[in-house]
């Protein structure tokens, strides 16, 4: 029940709720404000299956560690999950950026250093590891429950293994949340395997590989689409 005499616009929003609209959370409206556009198009990304293909320096993991954040405060006590193609990786490309994203905010996250467990104040944790094989798939996966999981650096990983890890390993750990699933990684050289056949050009041609397609959302993007560069003249100017 709305109460009388409220304000046209509290009405309005009171509305909206009851048909399921959520009102835009100041948190996340400001931290959008240091992304670039096709950074806040991977961190606001709602799908279940993302993959983001973009270039050395484009802006990837900034985008992931955002939509990892995002929302934090409706996953008390619940995990997500980071992994790359090995823990020494994992812990350089993203350790130190998650500092500094609760030091620019002031979110108050709980670093474990030897765990490379990053503990939000509701609980929320975000871990981060790697994988090398399939032995080392099965310890970070089995058994877990995860609202939301970024494999990195799937150019990376061989054929065979990838595929094992997301049918076999992670995609059961979303299973019990709806979690969602995002790939990170740079185009592979050889125009084959899993990978490009996500991130590939449409294959119209193949109707196994044009079903694949429909069940990813997919991100593109490299450099030049980076304002945030320090070289003088950004990326563009760099590659001249």
């Amino acid at each position: 029940m709305i109460p009388a005499h409220l304000d046209p616009c509290e009405a309005l929003a009171q509305v909206g709720l009851l048909f399921g609209f959520k009102p835009l959370d100041p948190e996340w409206s400001s931290w959008c404000d240091f992304l670039h556009e096709k950074q806040a198009r991977v961190a606001n990304d709602n799908a279940s299956n993302i993959a983001v293909l973009a270039g050395r320096r484009a802006g990837k993991t900034e985008g992931c560690i955002y939509w990892l954040a995002r929302d934090w405060r409706s996953y008390p006590g619940k995990k997500a999950l980071y992994v790359a193609s090995t823990i020494g990786s994992a812990r350089e490309i993203i350790w130190d950026r998650l500092h500094d994203f609760d030091e620019k905010y002031s979110v108050g996250i709980d670093f474990n250093e030897s765990r490379l467990e990053a503990r939000f104040p509701n609980g929320y944790t975000i871990l981060v590891t790697g994988c090398e094989n399939k032995k080392q798939a099965n310890r970070v996966a089995r058994g877990k429950r995860f609202v939301k999981v970024v494999l990195d650096e799937v150019e990376l990983f061989e054929d065979e293994l990838l595929k094992y890890f997301i049918r076999s390993a992670l995609k059961p750990t979303l299973m019990d949340f709806g979690g969602k699933l995002m790939l990170m990684g740079t185009p592979r050289q050889a125009l084959m395997g899993f990978w490009y056949d996500v991130t590939g050009a449409p294959a119209n041609d193949n109707e196994q590989v044009a079903a694949l397609q429909a069940k990813w959302s997919v991100h593109r993007f490299n450099a030049r689409d980076n304002p945030f560069i320090e070289y003088p003249g950004g990326a563009e100017q760099y590659f001249r």
